[in-house]
């Protein structure tokens, strides 16, 4: 994959394969199996720390890749965020614990209308991906829910047997 970003713009990558692939290559989370990724001119894998300052970096759902070790992942981030206090993530370390049994939100049909309501109305380049990030969703939940409506749907129209007398 060849991607060239003109100096002064913006990208977006959403929807299709393997986006989450090339900018965790490009961001050296990957590493790659095969050629190599560089960014602002510079193979990816010879940058550290302030060189991703001028990458937009958001991640979805960021797993630590299986060589870093958290301090070495927290040191990465803090790059991305050169005007926080570099003593915050050093003091989230010792607080940092794996929940046995983490609380997942429930959302109630009513919601889960709402947010699918809004998000076919969405008119405007966007409009969905603002919503998402006001509620705090992620795509997947927008995919399962219209799952769930379909098959709410096929279950209204479908004959069910009479009860025994």
């Amino acid at each position: 994959m060849n991607l060239a970003v003109p100096l002064g713009t913006i990208y977006a990558l959403v929807g299709g394969a393997a986006k989450s692939t090339m900018i965790k290559l490009t961001m050296n989370f990957l590493r790659p199996s095969l050629g190599r990724a560089q960014v602002l001119g510079s193979d990816s894998a010879l940058l550290a720390g302030k060189a991703f300052i001028p990458v937009g970096y958001v991640p979805e759902n960021e797993e630590m890749p299986g060589w870093m070790i958290g301090q070495a992942m927290l040191n990465n981030h803090r790059a991305f965020y050169p005007h926080s206090k570099s003593e915050a993530p050093r003091s989230l370390v010792p607080d940092s614990e794996v929940v046995a049994h983490p609380v997942r939100r429930r959302f109630t049909a009513e919601y889960k209308r709402s947010i699918l309501d809004q998000a076919d109305a969405a008119q405007y380049a966007g409009a969905i991906a603002a919503l998402l990030c006001r509620e705090g969703l992620y795509s997947s939940h927008l995919g399962s829910w219209r799952g769930q409506r379909k098959q709410a749907e096929v279950d209204a129209f479908t004959p069910r047997s009479a009860a025994p007398k």
